[in-house]
């Protein structure tokens, strides 16, 4: 009987202890943010992942479409969300940078990919280090605002 009483009283503890830790502490998650202010919606993909090999500073389109494009609806908000920390996200690029690509929904149905690519018909690119996210709270806003002042991105402001 005492043997059930310390089982029961050891398994009390164990699951106290995953109840009062935070969920992030177990499993740590990431979102990037975007932050859609336009009158209209947005498509946007980043380079994390990418098997075409994006890597800044090499900033040119990738020679496939690779669809689907995450969508921002205008003027609300979307997110990626990764089953990571900050940290490990950004230990997976090879540089410091973090490119997002921001295009016209219009854009992508009436040009080729080609076309897109050769004429970087792009909205804007902004190029994010770990530090620029979080001072942003891993939140990427378009268009750009005063909360994006000092990011580096394309067409510059």
């Amino acid at each position: 009987m005492k043997n059930i009483k310390n089982t029961i009283s050891r398994m009390f503890v164990i699951v106290m202890f995953f109840l009062m830790s935070s969920c992030e502490d177990l499993f740590p998650r990431i979102s990037i943010g975007t932050i859609n202010d336009s009158n209209h919606d947005i498509q946007y993909f980043t380079t994390i992942y990418k098997p075409e090999g994006l890597i800044y500073p090499d900033t040119i389109l990738p020679l496939r479409l690779s669809p689907p494009f995450s969508v921002s609806k205008s003027k609300s908000s979307s997110y990626l969300d990764f089953n990571m920390t900050g940290r490990d996200l950004f230990s997976g690029i090879p540089s410091d940078t973090l490119s997002v690509f921001i295009f016209h929904p219009d854009t992508l149905a009436l040009y080729d990919w080609g076309t897109i690519r050769s004429d970087y018909k792009i909205l804007v690119r902004y190029d994010l280090s770990y530090q620029d996210l979080e001072r942003l709270d891993w939140k990427v806003y378009y268009p750009p605002n005063d909360q994006i002042d000092g990011i580096k991105m394309f067409p510059s402001e």
